[in-house]
This record gives structure tokens, C-alpha cells and sequence, in this order.
């Protein structure tokens, strides 16, 4: 809970979109998204850049009586903060041969 304030405080101008395909089974529905952001505030810690930003998630709910009951996410927090910072994208690892 306390990081999704800290990144409320940090970034403005949130744009979402979400990619199909939308796949849903029985009550759980799973979505693949991407975001532009700003970086407007010091939530995570870092002064304030107004640099825009873009990460990728993805997103699982499970649905109840109409509404969302639970729900997990995972999204590229390390690319975004790679972005605010000014480092480079963290490397492609690929593996040795016949691994």
C-alpha cells in the first residue's frame, strides 16, 4: 500500500492503455497494459524530474458479485526508475548455448 502512495505523490498526467487480447476464465480476468507518466513529485524519493515516462504491466483480478474482489499486478518499476535516473535499460540476459 505505502509504494502505491509514493507513486501517487510521484507522477502526474497518467495515461493507461490496455492491449488486447483480454483473457478471461470463470471470475478471473487478466489484461496487459502500458502507461505514460510524469514525474511531477518526490513520492518515491527522487526530487521531481518532469521527465515522461513509459512502463508495461500486467494486471489479474478476480471478479464477485459484479465487482473486483482481489487483484494483483506486476509492472516494470526498475525500467521506470532506469528512465528517472538516467541509467541504462538493464541488460538482456541470454542464455549459454544448450540451455
Amino acid at each position: 500500500m505505502r509504494s502505491s502512495i509514493e507513486c501517487g505523490r510521484a507522477f502526474s498526467n497518467i495515461r493507461f492503455v490496455v492491449h488486447e487480447p483480454i483473457i478471461a476464465k470463470e471470475d478471473m480476468v487478466c489484461l496487459r497494459w502500458s502507461c505514460t507518466v510524469t514525474h511531477s513529485g518526490n513520492g518515491l524519493g527522487v526530487p521531481a524530474t518532469n521527465k515522461n515516462l513509459q512502463t508495461t504491466g500486467i494486471t489479474v483480478v478476480r471478479i464477485a458479485n459484479r465487482k473486483i474482489a482481489a487483484g494483483w499486478q506486476n509492472w516494470d518499476m526498475l525500467g521506470l526508475m532506469q528512465q528517472i535516473k538516467n541509467e541504462p535499460l538493464a541488460p538482456i540476459y541470454i542464455a549459454e548455448k544448450g540451455v
